[in-house]
């Protein structure tokens, strides 16, 4: 008498797809591993949604910007930047793009301030917190809060938050309360440490626990960049709020969060 275990696993090898089933799934997977991209999943994930706002925090010379105009044609994109020469390189790239914004002011807690912000060699590294290594140079720069940028302009909707400002994360999120208690920022795009390079700066649990007080959710992880001795340095990563999550459940299924890719 044959086991009922083989013979379901005969009827289960001899299915007619069963090979395509497989080399599909692995093609698919290998292929994902080697070329996650966060900005791909973004525009999957708001495929159905009408992108019409997009909020660049520590846009630098606007190398993101420029992704973000091109994968979201209809969308406006604000770029936040308080270093006098990126505002003039992002003057120079963008002069002719009205859908490009320039806010040349730090993304803070607290609006309508004058604080110390220290400039790294790279400007890219540039941050309202002091480094640890290195050399930097102290300048003064103005101050603004999401929220007040909104409320000024009447944004009801941030589609898309992307966050690179070395360890500022948290301060710049305290001044969009109003925002993230109403969901009202579909995704958060963030630079996430394991490793301090600033003081006060904000690390990965950190930033999780601070969006979790909101209900967004950690929903992945890229550009992974490690030590010498194989510990995670810095990534970027992806945050989802209550109703993305919802969006997403009611497009692809009740099982979409938990089912492999």
């Amino acid at each position: 008498m044959k086991s009922k275990s083989s013979s379901f696993l005969r009827r289960y090898l001899l299915r007619k797809d069963f090979f395509h089933r497989v080399k599909t799934h692995v093609r698919v997977n290998i292929l994902r591993r080697l070329h996650k991209d966060g900005f791909d999943d973004q525009a999957f994930i708001l495929a159905e949604t009408p992108v019409k706002t997009i909020f660049d925090v520590g846009a630098n010379i606007g190398s993101v910007a420029a992704d973000y105009l091109e994968r979201f044609p209809h969308a406006d994109v604000f770029c936040f930047e308080p270093l006098p020469d990126a505002i003039i390189a992002l003057e120079r790239r963008f002069r002719h793009n009205p859908r490009l914004k320039i806010i040349k002011e730090a993304v803070s807690n607290t609006p309508g301030q004058t604080v110390s912000f220290f400039v790294k060699p790279l400007g890219g590294m540039s941050s309202l917190y002091r480094p640890f290594l290195g050399s930097s140079d102290e300048i003064k720069v103005p101050t603004i809060t999401l929220d007040k940028l909104c409320a000024d302009r009447g944004i009801q909707t941030v589609d898309v938050l992307k966050i690179d400002i070395e360890g500022a994360e948290i301060q710049a999120l305290e001044g969009a309360r109003h925002l993230l208690t109403k969901g009202a920022i579909r995704l958060i795009y963030s630079e996430v440490r394991m490793v301090a390079e600033t003081e006060n700066a904000a690390l990965t649990h950190h930033l999780a626990a601070y969006l979790e007080q909101f209900d967004y959710s950690l929903h992945n992880i890229y550009d992974i960049v490690e030590s010498g001795a194989r510990g995670v340095i810095y990534a970027n990563a992806l945050f989802l709020s209550p109703p993305t999550r919802a969006d997403l459940k009611a497009r692809l299924g009740e099982g979409v969060f938990t089912r492999r890719f």
